[in-house]
């Protein structure tokens, strides 16, 4: 059996190794208090939360809470929730979502759409979607 050990939290990105840490985890405390770390710490809430029941993230968009993952007190800003809860869609293997505090300007590839009511709201506002 494989046991837990210090991962780096600073430089690692959301991949099959985060993932199997998150499982292998005592607790969040882990997590170092700097931006990589609290941005960690908020996606190992989100994935505690939906672990069991991975769809709900197909329904999130860049503006909504997590059901089941408190991160109000982790002071995120708008483009860390976006990178927590598509860094737990990607190690969850699920396609990204948007993220409110990335905007794309000209033409590019067609990116995953989010299906959130605030994702199709802010696709409205820009002109796009039904």
């Amino acid at each position: 059996m494989t046991k837990w050990k210090q991962k780096d939290w600073e430089v690692s990105g959301p991949c099959p190794e985060a993932l199997h840490q998150f499982a292998l985890m005592p607790d969040e405390k882990v997590f170092p208090n700097t931006y990589s770390g609290v941005a960690w710490r908020a996606a190992y809430r989100i994935w505690t939360a939906t672990k069991d029941t991975p769809n709900v993230l197909d329904n999130i968009g860049p503006y909504e809470k997590v059901p089941g993952a408190d991160l109000e007190d982790l002071d995120l800003t708008g483009f860390m929730v976006g990178w927590t809860v598509n860094a737990v869609r990607q190690m969850l293997r699920k396609a990204p979502g948007g993220n409110g505090a990335i905007v794309t300007v000209g033409v590019g590839n067609e990116p995953y759409p989010s299906v959130g009511p605030a994702d199709l709201a802010m696709r409205r506002a820009m002109g796009g979607g039904k």
